[in-house]
């Protein structure tokens, strides 16, 4: 997406059903989040993503988030150790949210 003009850019995102991108993508792309106006948000590998890098993704007309992963295997990855020790940072919105017993899907069975 980085490589299309902007105004491009903006009318492809605009009439597209699905735009897939990074969190970084997001923050990097915020305006042309903010205009298209997501209904979903999904996070795959949801247990390794900060929370901060999925709350600037859950803009107004947000309505589902769907956060896929397995929030008993990798975290998410801090840089500075003090900070997140003091506010518990290693963890992510999908493990808190696991924790405090929201609702929970688990796919039992995969095929290919």
């Amino acid at each position: 997406i980085s490589k299309i003009k902007p105004d491009k850019r903006k009318s492809a995102v605009l009439h597209s059903r699905i735009v897939g991108m990074t969190t970084t993508g997001a923050a990097k792309y915020d305006d042309l989040l903010m205009n298209s106006s997501p209904r979903i948000v999904i996070v795959e590998e949801a247990a390794e993503v900060l929370e901060s890098h999925i709350i600037p993704c859950l803009l107004p007309n947000c309505q589902h988030l769907i956060l896929i992963g397995d929030h008993q295997q990798l975290q998410p990855c801090v840089n500075i150790q003090e900070l997140s020790d003091k506010y518990h940072l290693d963890i992510s919105l999908f493990e808190r949210m696991v924790n405090n017993k929201l609702h929970l899907c688990t796919l039992n069975i995969i095929s290919f």
